[in-house]
């Protein structure tokens, strides 16, 4: 089987998955970027195989490592800043504040279910957003202001990868 014809097949085949995927309740917006990424990135491909034999549990957190490669395809080419050793402890620290402020926000409108709605990600990657040691992604942070009706200002953390 020649390339093209591998490629048309995967295509297919993860538009079908997609589908059973926008079944179980995840959002279009979600489904359509696997559609339109898992033909060129053979990870997204296997992860979203693997969610289709997975129980609950497992697809929770598959789901959760599909939204993070989407988000760093779409911030691939943005450059990061430098940090120094010294400066990991307060960055932590800071980050650890951004993310309590950002989760009264949430909660203010409704609770992260409602949030992840109107984001249009899974709750589970809102989630591990709120509950992890990293900082979210700039284009994220900008989806959940818009959402919750929140000025760029009141997001913006230099932070943001």
């Amino acid at each position: 089987m020649g390339v093209k014809k591998l490629d048309a097949k995967r295509a297919v085949d993860a538009a079908v998955i997609a589908g059973k995927m926008r079944e179980s309740g995840l959002p279009d917006v979600f489904c359509a970027e696997l559609i339109k990424l898992a033909p060129a990135y053979n990870s997204i491909f296997r992860m979203m195989t693997f969610w289709e034999k997975a129980d609950e549990d497992e697809k929770q957190e598959i789901i959760a490592d599909l939204q993070e490669m989407i988000d760093d395809n779409k911030q691939r080419y943005e450059e990061r800043p430098l940090l120094r050793h010294r400066d990991v402890e307060g960055v932590v620290r800071t980050v650890r504040e951004f993310k309590d402020q950002l989760a009264m926000e949430i909660e203010k409108h409704g609770g992260v279910t409602a949030a992840a709605k109107k984001v249009g990600m899974p709750q589970s990657s809102l989630s591990r957003l709120l509950n992890s040691a990293s900082m979210p992604r700039r284009l994220t942070l900008l989806k959940l202001a818009k959402a919750l009706g929140l000025s760029e200002a009141e997001i913006a953390t230099e932070y943001v990868r």
